[in-house]
């Protein structure tokens, strides 16, 4: 499926943003549906930037949505002008604390004051792979807003039928989550011998951030990459930050048994 990739960024004295995305062309109405599916979730993303749920924080785009470089300016001048607002209230909030501060000498406080950081904020859209009847699209975003570190956030590795253009999600049946705990098992396995930590199956199941001993199906669904099904569990989701994003391919004989009808038909 041919694509077009568009980078866009902007930044200030507080704030770096940037827009790095790859859209489907659109020369076929399973091409066309994908593509607006992602223009949608990136409109998502960028007009609910703000911790609290209040609705969108600026109108949606009001021109022709077909042309993708004008609507990427749109939203990335709108959720920039919001997002600078609020890096430049919290820049001054750490500015007064350090200035305030008497514990400090004049020197520590300028050392201390060069070394307040920028706000980042990275939205990334890229077709990562695709087969006769599949393609996957990365949603993977990068946000730092101070404190020890940023994260990653996102809507995970988004798979479309090539043929509808529409967009499979869940890819395993919620109803096999627990038929498929021995492969979660055997995969998370896989994955903490590769970073040299080896576990026994109850090892790994007291390690883990979970509960009553199950294994949930990862938040982001899984996907398909030519060998099988990729799973990812994001920060925190059933580690600790230092593990990373635990991640491992199953071989889609093993797992077909627990696709749901929909995602079992990309396969045939």
């Amino acid at each position: 499926m041919e694509t077009e990739t568009l980078l866009l960024a902007d930044s200030s004295a507080n704030l770096h943003m940037c827009l790095n995305v790859e859209l489907p062309l659109s020369q076929s109405a399973a091409a066309e549906a994908i593509r607006n599916s992602l223009l949608t979730l990136l409109d998502q993303q960028l007009s609910h930037l703000s911790y609290e749920d209040n609705g969108r924080e600026f109108p949606p785009f009001s021109g022709d949505s077909r042309q993708s470089d004008p609507l990427l300016h749109y939203l990335l001048k709108e959720a920039f002008q919001r997002a600078d607002s609020t890096a430049a209230e919290d820049v001054s909030m750490h500015r007064a604390f350090i200035l305030e501060n008497a514990k400090m000498t004049e020197e520590q406080k300028q050392e201390a004051l060069s070394y307040i950081p920028l706000w980042e904020y990275e939205f990334s859209i890229s077709r990562i792979g695709e087969g006769a009847r599949w393609i996957v699209f990365q949603s993977q975003n990068y946000q730092y807003t101070g404190g020890a570190h940023g994260g990653v956030w996102g809507a995970g590795c988004l798979t479309f039928d090539k043929r509808t253009g529409k967009r499979i999600s869940p890819m395993i049946d919620p109803a096999q989550a627990q038929a498929i705990q021995p492969l979660l098992i055997k995969g998370l396995q896989s994955y903490y011998a590769e970073c040299d930590a080896p576990m026994s199956a109850q090892e790994l199941l007291d390690h883990l951030f979970i509960e009553n001993g199950v294994i949930p199906l990862p938040g982001w669904t899984p996907y398909p990459n030519g060998e099988g099904l990729v799973f990812v569990y994001q920060q925190y989701e059933i580690a600790s930050y230092a593990e990373g994003m635990p991640a491992f391919t199953l071989a889609l004989d093993e797992v077909r048994p627990f696709l749901t009808p929909e995602a079992a038909k990309l396969f045939e």
